[in-house]
């Protein structure tokens, strides 16, 4: 079985972006957690060792992997389909 072009182009765009997803929502997280926590804390640890508290008292699924999962995915799919609306309008267009 043969896939066009821009099949593939699609699924390789799909996975990639589920792989980035994948691998850096948890920095992510981290990264919006910091922003948003008290300045005392920040200015009592760093942001490893706020990580790691993180993972100790909520889990690493539950406290850095999981919030944001849900958005990150759903805006692959976005993507997806605004690239896929774009390319139908172009080849009724021609």
């Amino acid at each position: 079985m043969e896939i066009s072009e821009e099949t593939g182009n699609a699924i390789a765009g799909i996975v990639s972006g589920a792989v980035a997803v994948m691998l850096f929502n948890p920095i992510d997280c981290l990264r919006i957690r910091w922003q948003v926590c008290k300045r005392e804390e920040r200015s009592r640890t760093n942001i490893v060792k706020f990580a790691r508290r993180i993972a100790q008292e909520e889990g690493f699924v539950r406290g850095l992997w999981a919030p944001g999962l849900l958005a990150n995915g759903l805006s692959i799919g976005l993507c997806t389909r605004s690239a896929t609306l774009e390319y139908n309008e172009n080849q009724t267009s021609h």
